[in-house]
């Protein structure tokens, strides 16, 4: 509409009405992009964590195979995590074909011996090392394996 072929009184009074309404609306834009902003999230809080307070002695790769009359009928593919401290040894395996899993052993009083000691310090330190390399952790109960922890949501 074009304001110049009105009588002023009422170009005045339009002009006034679209000026109220420009100013409205920026206000309105204003109110808009005030709350958007309160409503962001907080920057998330990043942690980076690099070193473990224990790291295995050795890692092995092995491999067995068993043959019967020249057949292969079993074949593992695996790791093993030995950990010494704290005067105990401490020894974890996962398989190849099963690498999210592993299972723990020990710890025992020497790498030679199958006897058990008690050394939580050295426990739970591997325990924290395979928490952040695997999703669960397995030990070997009087029935069979048992799961002493799973990342969560894993299936």
């Amino acid at each position: 509409m074009c304001l110049g072929s009105v009588n002023p009184m009422r170009q005045l009074i339009l002009s006034s009405f679209f000026n109220r309404l420009a100013l409205a609306l920026v206000l309105m834009a204003f109110q808009f992009t005030v709350q958007l902003s309160a409503a962001e999230p907080k920057p998330l809080e990043l942690h980076i964590v690099e070193t473990d307070s224990i790291t295995p002695v050795e890692i092995l790769h092995k491999v067995e195979e068993i043959f019967i009359d020249g057949r292969l009928e079993q074949h593992y593919n695996y790791y093993i995590y030995r950990f010494e401290k704290y005067g105990a040894f401490l020894h974890a395996r996962t398989y190849y074909d099963n690498n999210s899993v592993v299972s723990v052993y020990g710890p025992f009083s020497d790498r030679g011996s199958i006897k058990k000691t008690k050394a939580p310090k050295l426990y739970n330190e591997v325990l924290d090392y395979l928490k952040r390399r695997f999703m669960v952790i397995d030990t070997l109960g009087t029935e069979g394996y048992v799961t002493i922890w799973k990342q969560p949501d894993f299936e």
